[in-house]
């Protein structure tokens, strides 16, 4: 099959989506499958068109800016993205798509089946920072219009789910998978003060003016470290992540996401116990929407060593039983392989 990925950066991989996106194309590409990838790069970053075995990689025009900085900036850029499109569909025929919610539009002549992938939930998550209700009508229309292209969906909660069948949109639930042979409990004995973190960008999607509000009102003897870029422990590889994060006692996160990032599942993998204050739920760790619950269960775990380890070893069982990468990425293979010559 000829499959489709899309991906924030791939030469410069940033967070969750980019490290997923490049696991995936190497996992298809291993079961004997063509990859075409398509990214977008910075004006600061030195990247090209080109291929790494039988996965392609087609970069967007270079962004001067982000992309939510102006309705218009955004709307070039998407107009950009048909015209590669438009060349991707020359090359070769694709049979699926796997593609983010918030640039459908560009994609609306790919040739081939397009399936959504949700992670956040485009419109939900981008309304809290436009002031204007007008901009915020034209992203609401927008959003409703673009996704009547998918054909199928991918969500990465219940939550998610719910919200793409609303739109009538046939949905499976498929978490973030982890290599559990990477991210796995390294024991080592700890001293001082019980070590809170978080790993994902400083920015404003990721909330951390709601996590030291939280954290300011936890009691208990406790530090806190924010893991990449711009935070406390500044950008950290990925195979460098699993030493860090078994440096740490407890996993938080005020993400707020209607999905559950893919640092969070892997600080699970470590044996770490996760408070999140989250829409999106799992099964292992503690999701809530409740601030108190929050502050409430941060503050038990830092007090019990016995219940961090108890949910630390929960967290690290369910992980390898259910989201190991090989049990996730099959999923995403049975499902391309459903719209094969549809």
């Amino acid at each position: 099959m000829n499959i489709l990925l899309q991906t924030g950066s791939w030469d410069f991989p940033k967070g969750g989506t980019d490290y997923f996106t490049r696991e995936l194309a190497k996992f298809l590409e291993k079961k004997g499958h063509e990859v075409f990838v398509i990214a977008n790069r910075k004006s600061s970053e030195d990247c090209s068109d080109h291929s790494e075995g039988s996965i392609h990689i087609y970069y967007t025009k270079p962004l001067k800016k982000p992309l939510s900085s102006s309705p218009f900036y955004f709307l070039k850029h998407l107009l950009r993205l048909r015209r590669l499109v438009k060349k991707i569909n020359k090359d070769s025929k694709v049979d699926a798509a796997l593609l983010q919610e918030q640039e459908l539009f560009g994609f609306k002549r790919l040739k081939g089946r397009i399936i959504l992938r949700g992670g956040g939930l485009f419109y939900r998550s981008t309304k809290k920072r436009f002031k204007n209700p007008i901009l915020k009508l034209f992203m609401r229309v927008y959003n409703n219009i673009t996704l009547k292209y998918a054909n199928y969906a991918i969500g990465l909660s219940q939550a998610e789910k719910e919200f793409f069948e609303s739109k009538g949109i046939k949905t499976e639930i498929i978490p973030h998978g982890v290599d559990i042979n990477l991210f796995k409990p390294i024991h080592k004995t700890k001293f001082g003060k019980i070590k809170l973190c978080y790993v994902g960008m400083k920015e404003p999607i990721k909330h951390p003016k709601k996590l030291y509000e939280l954290l300011e009102k936890v009691k208990g003897n406790f530090e806190f470290k924010w893991i990449g870029k711009n935070g406390d422990i500044d950008f950290v590889p990925n195979k460098k992540l699993p030493e860090i994060l078994n440096k740490f006692d407890i996993f938080v996160s005020t993400e707020q996401a209607w999905g559950v990032g893919k640092s969070t599942i892997e600080a699970a993998a470590c044996g770490l116990p996760v408070v999140s204050l989250n829409y999106g739920k799992a099964e292992f760790g503690f999701f809530t929407d409740s601030e108190e619950e929050w502050i409430k269960k941060v503050e038990e775990l830092i007090e019990s060593k016995e219940l961090r380890e108890k949910e630390g070893k929960r967290n690290r069982k369910i992980i390898k039983e259910k989201y190991t990468k090989d049990k996730i990425y099959s999923k995403y293979l049975k499902i391309f392989e459903t719209f094969k010559n549809a």
